[in-house]
């Protein structure tokens, strides 16, 4: 009989019950943290659209950036068109979700938007790599602000690019 061990945020193997014990306190995987109501709404959202599209992709990842409600998500297809966004988007930019629909990630950008910056992004997703760094974007209201970005090829089982995912945070 396994135990799982109540002071960690990991499955652990406190004990093992049986004629010769093999795994003893052996740490095996992250216990997922809970999620209000709204953060499962859009996990499953994203879990769904990772089931449908056959994404190679670690949800688990995904879950935990989202626990904060200020880090933004958004995903994009492979031409960078918005196809979702969380309400962490919405709470950063003062976009509302369905403002964002359809547009493309650098309406966010304006004139301190470093052209350097611009110009690494668009060869990571040129070369299908991944981008980190950070940028100035505005939000609605015209305000700029730091955003640390990370921005990730999604590709399918077949390893062909199928979307883009972009983890955003304000840096205050």
């Amino acid at each position: 009989m396994m135990q799982l061990s109540p002071k960690t945020f990991c499955d652990t193997f406190s004990s093992v019950n049986t004629s010769m014990p093999i795994l003893t306190g052996m740490e095996f995987m992250r216990r997922p943290a809970r999620l209000s109501d709204a953060l499962l709404h859009e996990y499953e959202c994203v879990s769904r659209m990772a089931h449908v599209r056959k994404w190679d992709f670690d949800l688990y990842h995904f879950r935990d950036f989202i626990q904060d409600p200020q880090h933004a998500v958004v995903i994009t297809n492979i031409q960078q068109t918005i196809q979702w966004v969380n309400h962490g988007f919405a709470n950063m930019t003062g976009y509302q979700i369905q403002e964002a629909l359809g547009k493309k990630p650098s309406f966010l950008q304006g004139k301190e938007t470093d052209p350097l910056t611009r110009s690494a992004i668009k060869a990571c997703l040129l070369e299908e790599k991944k981008f980190e760094g950070k940028l100035i974007n505005y939000r609605k209201d015209g305000e700029p602000y730091w955003c640390d970005v990370r921005i990730e090829p999604i590709f399918n089982e077949q390893q062909k690019l199928v979307n883009f995912i972009a983890f955003e945070e304000e840096i205050v």
